[in-house]
């Protein structure tokens, strides 16, 4: 079997818990605002702020990945995205919300965007990179369903 497809199932794997984790938001929105005692515009201000900053970071990490390839920035952006999730069940305001699914998260979830893994998945395959390229897609659409 060729190595590419192992490269797929696994960033298959990364999309699919990057979004489902991502889409899950809005589930914690209500809880958030009772333990924080504040508005949902604040909260979802977090969310809003992660998009951006998350937005922006794309041109950067493609040119990362351009320098350092898919490897180091994959696995980068899915160890600080970990870490960001466990100090999001930390954080006793919505400031520090703010700070880390806006910026913390947001940021290292660029790294891990759709954008850089079907990148990479570009450069393994040549005659399958269509159907490669589905797959990780597919791992994104049930990842927002299924988490």
């Amino acid at each position: 079997m060729y190595y590419g497809w192992f490269i797929v199932i696994g960033l298959a794997l990364v999309t699919f818990l990057d979004f489902g984790a991502r889409a899950s938001f809005g589930v914690y929105v209500h809880e958030w605002e009772k333990e924080f005692e504040t508005s949902v515009g604040s909260i979802s201000a977090a969310a809003s702020i992660g998009l951006v900053i998350g937005g922006l970071s794309s041109p950067i990490y493609g040119g990362l990945i351009d320098r350092f390839g898919g490897r180091v920035v994959l696995l980068s952006g899915a160890t600080l995205t970990g870490i960001g999730y466990i100090l999001l069940s930390f954080i006793p305001s919505v400031l520090f919300l703010a700070v880390v699914w806006g910026c913390v998260i947001a940021l290292a979830t660029g790294g891990i965007s759709v954008g850089m893994t079907t990148v990479t998945v570009a450069r393994w395959f040549s005659r399958y990179r269509g159907m490669a390229m589905s797959f990780i897609l597919s791992g994104a659409a049930l990842g927002g369903l299924l988490l």
